[in-house]
């Protein structure tokens, strides 16, 4: 691997049958489906560094040691929001080959038949999930687990579903916490009354929307009315994996302290309606974007979280969960009241890093910076390969839908120069 790659002089004046800006997930999915022809040359460019062999990248856990470190994050600042406490976090970006991939827990989940079914219905003809589906197969090289799995946690899965060729090699974990049983069992009920008051936020407000909002917002309330549909997600972390919390007015550090370890339920909204902004703030290319998230901005998302929050404090109540748990640390018994639940919210909320949709593959009256075929309007040659044209969040970790992104965009640009 070494052997390719090259610094700035090294290709400096020199023509490329096609230039990737970014050697990220996608870029270098990308960069290797078009290299495969010996004829065609490919540069690739990337502002970090190729981290290769790195055991921080190479090792599940090994995004603590990134996080925040300049040769492997971006950490970009938020614009400070009127609605929540941002001051305490950035968004991390993978700064080096592989992107945010390098540090994403080495997590693989396939989106929703629905999340990708969405992308026609915006107006994308040839984005569905049968289509979609072949090319995320592409990716993968499955490896079944060695003999029989745990008792309490069976590796279920079909081998036609898998890819079996790919350069991504994917399986079961070997090893469970003991958590995952007994969060799944008391994991059981949905509410109703917030998909409601979404729909009816989505009818209220249907005059203000810019173009082709109002079609996205039907669609995601359409599938988060099917009950297989996922809406939330609650990751099940040890305490020493996740930053300081507070506990009785104090704050926890995290690794290598003698607070003893404990399990931490972090839910999430997978869908949310607030819609922010990245933007260019200067001519010069090492300044950070101006990322405004625009969190709470449509008030469902605040009530969609406070119902969850709720939801995840009965679910650790209730058995088999409940035998676990000893009690509540954070935010503790003093917080109760929807008026409480909210105000912790706003005070600790975070990102799951999941961002999507700054060039959005919708037509150019909806809104859309590229059309189905990837290129953006107005130009001849320049396309845009990652998630960034995915106009809705998946229900799911956002990286085997970027390989799969890739992968498609791979066979457009063949065949647009065959």
């Amino acid at each position: 691997m070494e052997s390719k790659l090259a610094a700035v002089q090294d290709i400096a004046g020199k023509r490329f049958d096609f230039v990737i800006i970014g050697g990220g997930t996608a870029g270098l999915c990308l960069a290797n489906r078009l290299s495969e022809d010996a004829h065609v040359s490919v540069a690739v460019l990337e502002a970090g560094k190729a981290h290769l062999d790195d055991p921080k990248i190479l090792k599940p856990m090994g995004w603590l040691q990134q996080a925040w470190q300049p040769d492997y994050d971006w950490a970009f600042p938020l614009a400070p929001q009127s609605t929540c406490d941002t001051s305490k976090f950035s968004w991390n970006r993978g700064k080096g080959l592989g992107g945010s991939s390098s540090m994403n827990l080495l997590l693989w989940t396939r989106p929703q038949r629905e999340d990708i079914d969405a992308l026609e219905k915006l107006g994308n003809p040839g984005w569905n999930w049968e289509t979609f589906y072949r090319y995320m197969k592409k990716s993968e090289s499955f490896i079944a687990p060695k003999g029989s799995s745990q008792n309490d946690y069976p590796d279920l899965y079909r081998a036609d579903a898998l890819g079996r060729d790919g350069p991504v090699h994917v399986s079961f974990a070997q090893t469970t916490s003991g958590l995952e049983v007994p969060v799944q069992q008391a994991f059981s009920e949905r509410s109703e009354s917030i998909l409601e008051a979404m729909k009816l936020r989505i009818a209220e407000k249907a005059d203000q929307f810019p173009p082709g909002l109002k079609e996205q917002y039907e669609i995601l309330h359409k599938n988060l009315g099917k009950p297989d549909f996922p809406a939330i997600e609650i990751v099940v972390f040890p305490f020493n994996a996740v930053s300081p919390v507070e506990i009785d007015g104090e704050s926890k550090p995290n690794a290598g302290t003698s607070v003893p370890s404990f399990p931490v339920l972090l839910p999430s909204i997978q869908h949310p309606l607030s819609r922010g902004t990245v933007h260019i703030s200067s001519a010069d290319p090492k300044q950070a974007p101006s990322i405004d998230p625009r969190y709470f901005e449509e008030e469902a998302d605040l009530d969609v979280l406070v119902d969850i929050f709720k939801f995840t404090r009965k679910m650790s109540q209730m058995a088999p969960f409940q035998a676990v748990v000893g009690a509540e640390l954070a935010p503790g018994p003093k917080v109760q009241t929807d008026e409480d639940i909210r105000a912790y919210i706003k005070k600790y909320i975070y990102t799951t890093w999941h961002s999507c949709g700054t060039c959005s593959m919708l037509p150019q009256d909806k809104g859309g910076v590229v059309d189905s075929k990837l290129k953006v309007y107005g130009t001849s040659n320049v396309r845009v390969v990652d998630m960034s044209i995915v106009p809705l969040i998946p229900s799911i970790h956002t990286r085997p839908v970027a390989y799969g992104v890739a992968e498609m965009a791979a066979d457009i640009i063949k065949a647009a120069y065959a």
